[in-house]
Formats: structure tokens, C-alpha cells, sequence
């Protein structure tokens, strides 16, 4: 995009601007089961799940959707996966859809989803509400 800007002198520059973005996203899923608190999981069998539901969703092409499971937090059931952006609105539909996991009824919730692994880490929210002065 070039459009001018008024210098010192009352000349015009011109101005350039550069856009980018991300071709991955990441997302932060949290698994809920209905009857235990959570379900030890392996990254293979997180996989299986989710390619089962975007394959129900979108038939044996959806099924071939790539993502990964980057990281699976056994106690609390909440995984981190890399997909590219344009597979984002698949693959939050196939997770809407699974109901159960490894025989148990289960859901998927996302969590969040960012173009940065690192802000998935801490909720920046209750990160500034913990500390002990304000933030503005």
C-alpha cells in the first residue's frame, strides 16, 4: 500500500507499508471429560481423535488436513497444536464434534488461538491481575 505523508517542508513522501502475517497458528485446546477429571492420553491417540472428527466433518480430504500435536499436559488434559491458518475453521468444527474419547464422553474446547506459540502460554489477563500493582 503507498500513500503520501506531509514532511517538514510541506513536501509529500511517500509511504510505504509492508503487511505479513503468519502461515501457522497455534491453538490451545483443553479436553473435558464428563464422568473423571482427565483421561491419560498419549500424542498419537490426541491425533487419532482429531483427524476421526475431521474426517466425519469433511470426508476422507478433511481427514488429511495437517496439523500437530506440539504438547499434551497429562494432569489437566490441555493440549497445544500447529495448523495452518487456513485449516483453522476445519479444524475448530471437527473438534467441536467429537463426543468421546477413548469410550468416555468427552468435549473439546479452544481454549485460544494465536499466530505466536509464546502467547499461548500465559493468559495475559490473569497474569496482570496477579500482580501486585496495577498495569494500564
Amino acid at each position: 500500500m503507498i500513500g503520501e505523508v506531509a514532511g517538514e517542508s510541506g513536501n509529500h513522501i511517500p509511504q510505504r507499508t509492508c503487511t505479513s502475517s503468519c502461515a501457522d497458528v497455534y491453538l490451545r485446546l483443553h479436553l473435558f471429560f464428563e464422568d473423571i477429571p482427565a483421561l491419560e492420553l498419549s500424542h498419537s491417540t490426541l491425533r487419532q481423535h482429531l483427524q476421526q472428527g475431521l474426517t466425519q466433518a469433511f470426508g476422507k480430504i478433511g481427514g488429511a488436513i495437517p496439523f500437530e500435536v506440539l504438547s499434551l499436559q497429562q494432569g489437566s488434559a490441555i493440549a497445544f497444536l500447529k495448523a495452518d491458518k487456513r485449516d483453522l475453521t476445519k479444524l475448530r468444527a471437527a473438534c467441536t464434534l467429537i463426543t468421546s474419547c477413548e469410550g468416555q464422553a468427552c468435549h473439546f474446547q479452544v481454549e485460544a488461538v494465536s499466530p505466536f506459540l509464546a502467547s499461548l502460554a500465559k493468559d495475559s489477563r490473569a497474569f496482570a491481575a496477579q500482580l501486585p500493582f496495577p498495569c494500564q
